[in-house]
C-alpha cells in the first residue's frame, strides 16, 4: 500500500459522522436494554442505524482488502443486504425466537436508513477528505 492510499483509507475511517452514528447506535442499544427513552427510538432507532453502519464498515473492509481507496460496495450489494437483513430479522428469526418480532415497518426503516443515512456518511467522508487536503496546502 502506498502512503497516498493509506491516507485515504485513514480519512475514510476517521469520518466523524460515522463515529457519531456508532455512538448513537450504542446509546440506543443501551436505552433498549434498560427499557428507558422514547418507545419509537427503542423500537426503530437501531433498525434505522444498522444498515448504514454495516454498509460503511463493508466499504472500509473492501477498500482495505482490495487496496483500492476508491472501491465501495455497489447498489446491488446494498439492496441484497437489505433483503437478507429483512428476511432474517423479520421473517426467519421471529419463527424461532420470542426475542424477535416480525414488524413490516422495520423493513421500511432498514431501507430508510440505508437510503438516507448511508449517502450522508459517504458525503461526510468526502468532506473530511477535502478538508484534510486543504489543511496540507
Amino acid at each position: 500500500m502506498d502512503d497516498h492510499m493509506d491516507g485515504r483509507i485513514i480519512t475514510y475511517l476517521i469520518n466523524p459522522l460515522f463515529w457519531a452514528t456508532v455512538v448513537t447506535a450504542l446509546t440506543v442499544n443501551y436505552l433498549q436494554s434498560q427499557g428507558v427513552g422514547p418507545q419509537w427510538l427503542r423500537s426503530y432507532g437501531m433498525n434505522f442505524l444498522a444498515l448504514p453502519i454495516y454498509f460503511y464498515c463493508a466499504s472500509a473492509l473492501l477498500k482495505l482488502l482490495t487496496r483500492d481507496a476508491h472501491r465501495s460496495i455497489s447498489v446491488t450489494d446494498r439492496l441484497l443486504t437489505w433483503i437478507l437483513v429483512s428476511v432474517l430479522f423479520e421473517a426467519l428469526l421471529p419463527l424461532h425466537s420470542s426475542l424477535y418480532v416480525a414488524d413490516p415497518l422495520d423493513v421500511v426503516i432498514y431501507a430508510t436508513g440505508g437510503i438516507v443515512l448511508y449517502p450522508l456518511l459517504h458525503r461526510a467522508q468526502l468532506f473530511t477528505a477535502f478538508k484534510r487536503l486543504s489543511l496540507k496546502d
